[in-house]
This record gives C-alpha cells, sequence and structure tokens, in this order.
C-alpha cells in the first residue's frame, strides 16, 4: 500500500515524542519507505532531536530512505559527524547551497555560514554512506559561476549537482 503524508505545522519544532506517536515501529517496519525532512520556515537539522529522530527510524527499518533537504550552515564537526554513523546508504542529503563561497551564498541563503557549510558536506562527502547532493538555484549573482561550483563540488566529493533556474533577481532563465 502506497500513501503519502503532508504536515503543514507552521514554526513548530516536531520532537521525537511527535514522530513516535505518528511513525510506530510496526508502521516503519511494514509501510514506510521514504521520509522528506525539509523545513518550511526553518532547516531541519535544526531539531534538537534530529539525530534521535534518525536513530529511532534506522532502528526500527535501516532501509527507509531519509531524504534530508538542509542549508547545513551552523552545526559543528562532531554533529555531522554523528549524522553521518546515523545515516546510510538508503539516504540522501542535500546541501541547498546557492553560491561560490560566503559572500555570493548569503546573498539568496542571508545569514548562512559558508565554512560551516563547506565543513559539514566534506564530512557527509567522506563519513557517511549517503547520497549527498549540491543543489543550487541559479540567480543571475551566480549563473556565470556554475562551472567553479561544479567543480567544487566534486572536490568535496559531492554524489550529484542539482541545478534549479529560477528569474528572481534578474536571471537569465532559458538563455
Amino acid at each position: 500500500m502506497e500513501w503519502l503524508l503532508l504536515l503543514k505545522w507552521i514554526n513548530k519544532e516536531l520532537d521525537l515524542n511527535f514522530f513516535k506517536s505518528l511513525l510506530t515501529p510496526d508502521l516503519l517496519q511494514k509501510e514506510v519507505k521514504r521520509i522528506t525532512m525539509c523545513g518550511d520556515v526553518g532547516d531541519p537539522i535544526y531539531a534538537s532531536e534530529y539525530l534521535d529522530i534518525l536513530d529511532y527510524i534506522k532502528t526500527n527499518n535501516d532501509k527507509i530512505h531519509v531524504y534530508t533537504i538542509t542549508n547545513g550552515s551552523y552545526r559543528k564537526p562532531e554533529w555531522w559527524r554523528d549524522f553521518a554513523k546515523v545515516s546510510n546508504q538508503y539516504d540522501t542529503v542535500n546541501f541547498s547551497v546557492d553560491g561560490y563561497d560566503n559572500v555570493s551564498n548569503n546573498q539568496y541563503r542571508v545569514g548562512s555560514s559558508w565554512d560551516s557549510i563547506m565543513q559539514g558536506m566534506n564530512i557527509m562527502c567522506q563519513e557517511s554512506s549517503a547520497f549527498v547532493y549540491w543543489a543550487a538555484i541559479v540567480f543571475n549573482f551566480n549563473q556565470d559561476h556554475l562551472d567553479k561550483i561544479r567543480k567544487q563540488a566534486r572536490d568535496l566529493g559531492c554524489d550529484g549537482l542539482q541545478i534549479t533556474h529560477s528569474t528572481k533577481f534578474g536571471s537569465k532563465y532559458g538563455d
């Protein structure tokens, strides 16, 4: 049986107890194939119990595909190493990074920390068996630097680069 569960929680952190009440061990073992963790107003990695939630899911079914979409800012290397340990080859981590350095990335990802993103992405690429994407939205401030972004993703060891075109900020969409 295939089904899709969509939740809309505005400005509410979902904790481990919420996931345990919604996703019972029986459901995780028999029904769930994929879980996408993506914030709307926030970022899933900032949930205080995120690693505990992932551990709960993987303990009940290590083959569930957990898809984490994050900017990756401001987590310490120890946190990324713990994330790498709980992740496995069935998982995907999508780092939403739209620049080629701190200045360009902060034009859209305002307040992000380039160094912490690169550190986290590097740890996930080197220490996790999860599939790691660098996902970039093309804007006028980065559209002439896609080769540099592609090279950075390759040099870090990313498994893929996802490019999304945009018409925001005067970008050349469709050229």
